[in-house]
């Protein structure tokens, strides 16, 4: 997908913009800052800009048997 596709979805610019001005976050927090968007969808695209490069993974940790991943955008982006 190329990079402007990846950009120009209005649901992955509301996930950069709250992430651009934020400390890195978790899917969780995302969620808080951006309730009306469902959890699968925030997942999906989510997925999507970090294979796309745009964001990067900065700390994992177990919570109840499952990975909590923070994210930000990629210093180089």
């Amino acid at each position: 997908m190329a990079t402007a596709d990846v950009l120009l979805h209005p649901v992955r610019m509301r996930i950069l913009q709250a992430l651009f001005d934020a400390d890195p976050l978790t899917t969780g927090q995302l969620r808080e800052r951006l309730p009306d968007i469902p959890p699968a969808t925030m997942y999906r695209h989510i997925a999507v800009l970090v294979d796309a490069g745009v964001l990067e993974v900065v700390d994992e940790r177990r919570v109840r048997g499952t990975v909590e991943r923070s994210y930000r955008v990629h210093q180089d982006q």
